[in-house]
């Protein structure tokens, strides 16, 4: 089996290469978080658990966390809201709450794979890693708060925004880190 992954890895284009690996690593990982996690993606979920050990309470801190972190860059564009817990309310009555999903674990673990798992030299995913962890720390903060605006002024449109779009710009942004390494960074460290 091995010999004819190698053989058939070797047949493959070099220049396409990093995208194979790129996308085995991202349905693997997602594969794998898919059948060790539980809980993560379902509404007013009160457990979370990894392999059946209760995670909970790192998925309840990051869950106040992006909450207050929306709040903040609510506040700084000026947009009149209020923050009970995980719930950020408007005046015009509409809320959103921000669950376990929401928090982007999965997605930070699937980057983190795909950056362990390309091409290049172990000292520099070292510190490549954590700039994209907290590069995609900030992007979720930025995308809740875009579904925040979308739920306060079009709330109709709201599953279209975070089902759809928001979730495969978070994915492009994902990719779009990963070529930075991949194109640039991994050739230019060697």
């Amino acid at each position: 089996m091995l010999d004819f992954i190698r053989n058939y890895w070797q047949k493959i284009n070099p220049n396409y290469r990093g995208i194979v690996l790129f996308v085995i690593v991202l349905f693997a990982s997602n594969y794998f978080w898919e059948f060790s996690v539980y809980g993560d993606e379902i509404e007013n979920t009160v457990s979370v658990t990894f392999f059946g050990i209760d995670v909970s309470p790192l998925f309840g801190r990051a869950v106040l966390w992006f909450s207050y972190a929306t709040h903040i860059l609510l506040g700084f564009w000026e947009i009149p809201h209020i923050l009970v817990n995980n719930m950020i309310g408007f005046c015009n009555g509409n809320s959103m709450s921000v669950v376990s999903g929401c928090t982007a674990i999965k997605q930070f673990f699937i980057a983190f794979c795909i950056i362990a798992f390309s091409r290049g030299s172990l000292k520099h995913k070292l510190w490549y890693t954590p700039c994209v962890l907290v590069l995609l720390v900030e992007f979720n903060v930025l995308r809740l708060t875009i579904l925040s605006v979308v739920v306060r002024n079009y709330v109709d449109l709201f599953n279209l925004f975070h089902a759809h779009i928001m979730k495969y710009m978070f994915y492009a942004f994902i990719l779009v880190l990963w070529y930075i390494w991949d194109e640039y960074l991994r050739l230019k460290l060697l």
